[in-house]
């Protein structure tokens, strides 16, 4: 749970390797939760777990910063560094360093050729499209090889043609990893287009929808609650676990709550939300 300015949003869901859209308007929490996930905000209750690995517990005291986590993050407006070449901000994640002798299956060469970008490794952000920047920002949240890959809205900036592009490159890229994706959109497009799974979320209602067929973890939950009231609260409770290399995120709900429940996806997906 993690309480913000206007409304109260617990959430509690769980997905293993596929593709899960966090969708809703500006300002219903989608950020939120992710960054959460990565660390770089604090639930007020709740856990998240990945792969079996707990992140943060408000009932153990447990919260990992973000550099021990292995969760990759590509923000909304790139965030990469003027000042640096290509290489040097798709390094940065790795202090700089190379990456031999650490414990890390691919080097800097492999990340680069995989998002195709070997030829850029010398360029400044600068001198770069939109695309391109696109795919050096995910290269760098790929180079400390996560265990999980949030993406914030990454396109918003893109036209019509690169944005499918690299949506289409997305999709590949996950076929490859074989990892949990989380990517927060307002595109309803979009979000049907990528989504395994799709969280409806607009101040603190909440809806899991499962895409029909897709059993590749056991369930996926998704509650939450709203209170809005003198002083309007907003809070974020999130978990995610499962299936090994799962990400769960578990808020706490309220008690005394009515809720109603339904099966989706012949059985893959499973929702409770308030009314």
């Amino acid at each position: 749970m993690k309480r913000l300015a206007d409304f109260t949003l617990e959430a509690s869901f769980s997905w293993g390797p596929g593709i899960i859209v966090i969708f809703g308007p500006s300002g219903a929490g989608k950020t939120t939760i992710l960054d959460c996930i990565a660390g770089l905000q604090r639930p007020d209750r709740g856990s998240i777990a990945l792969g079996g690995r707990m992140l943060y517990s408000s009932e153990h005291g447990i919260n990992l910063p973000p550099q021990r986590r292995r969760v990759g993050y590509v923000f909304q407006n790139y965030a990469l560094f003027p000042h640096m070449t290509v290489k040097q901000n798709v390094m940065y994640g790795i202090g700089g360093r190379c990456k031999r002798g650490r414990g890390f299956r691919l080097t800097v060469l492999d990340i680069l050729q995989m998002l195709r970008i070997v030829h850029l490794q010398d360029r400044y952000p600068c001198q770069l499209s939109g695309g391109e920047q696109q795919r050096v920002s995910l290269a760098r949240a790929l180079m400390t090889e996560p265990e999980v890959l949030l993406l914030d809205e990454p396109w918003n900036a893109l036209d019509e043609e690169t944005r499918r592009a690299v949506q289409d490159e997305l999709l590949a890229l996950h076929r490859q990893w074989a990892i949990p994706f989380v990517l927060v959109t307002h595109d309803r497009e979009e979000a049907e287009r990528l989504g395994d799974a799709i969280l409806y979320l607009n101040r603190g209602k909440q809806d899991l929808r499962v895409r029909a067929g897709l059993c590749d973890t056991a369930t996926a939950t998704a509650a939450a609650a709203a209170t809005v009231g003198g002083g309007a609260t907003e809070a974020v409770n999130a978990s995610v676990a499962a299936a090994p290399g799962a990400v769960v995120v578990e808020g706490g709900a309220k008690s005394g709550r009515k809720t109603s429940t339904g099966t989706m996806a012949e059985g893959c997906g499973k929702i409770t939300s308030s009314d």
